[in-house]
């Protein structure tokens, strides 16, 4: 498999650096092919970067449509995972049908969005059934940044809390709203617990471009399994939003 080049902001199979935020982002899609995705829906992925996760949903779909704003990231992904029908295309204006797909997928887009608003009434135009988004949880993600602040992760327009998910996607329509937390499980857990923050550990690394420290070597084994999805969303890395 051709790799893409890492961005410090989307992630990729197969990159050391990058296995944290891969499992991270993996978790959720596995936890959406085993609970949400029915065998036969039609899917829509919504930014859907290098398109690993459109490929494991594509495993049980009956058609799966991925939308991805960069041309070359859009080219990998429909030369990488031919079971994905791959579109160039802005989330705000996403070239499918009204009620054309009975899950619509977008996750880790929300926070890049400038008109959030549009990027929502587009998922729930072409939604005859579940919306599934995430988005980091600014609380945690960005201790101490306030709503509307800028963040400082130069990637995001905006970060989000619960309360603010859930009224988003109210706004554009969808009546049934829950939210979910991922959380870290337990062996990342007991890692922080003698090393601190994982997450701080890897931007720190990022930022000097050291990758010797002990951090790497405690991501080296995580996988989806590290990660856990539950009904309580205080405390969590990540919102994920299910709506209908």
């Amino acid at each position: 498999m051709a790799k893409l080049a890492l961005t410090g902001e989307r992630t990729a199979p197969g990159w050391d650096r990058e296995r944290y935020w891969f499992m991270r982002h993996l978790a959720v899609y596995q936890w959406i092919a085993d609970t949400v995705l029915k065998p036969g829906d039609d899917v829509a992925d919504v930014g859907c970067g290098e398109g690993f996760g459109a490929n494991l949903l594509a495993e049980q779909a009956g058609r799966t449509v991925a939308i991805e704003l960069d041309e070359p990231t859009c080219r990998h992904a429909h030369r990488e995972y031919p079971a994905v029908h791959c579109i160039c295309a802005n989330v705000v204006a996403l070239p499918l049908a009204n009620q054309s797909v009975d899950l619509a997928v977008s996750l880790q887009v929300m926070e890049h969005i400038w008109d959030v608003p549009g990027y929502l009434a587009q998922l729930r135009r072409i939604c005859r059934g579940t919306l599934v988004l995430s988005t980091p949880n600014r609380p945690v993600f960005s201790p101490g940044l306030g709503r509307s602040q800028t963040p400082v992760n130069p990637f995001h327009v905006e970060e989000f809390d619960a309360d603010q998910v859930a009224a988003a996607c109210r706004g554009v329509g969808f009546r049934n709203v829950h939210i979910l937390g991922l959380h870290h499980g337990a062996r990342v857990r007991e890692w922080e617990d003698h090393n601190g923050s994982m997450v701080a550990a890897l931007v720190d690394a990022a930022t000097r471009d050291d990758w010797t420290g002990p951090v790497m070597a405690a991501q080296a084994t995580l996988d989806v399994a590290d990660f856990s999805l539950t009904e309580s969303h205080v405390g969590a890395h990540d919102l994920i939003a299910i709506a209908t």
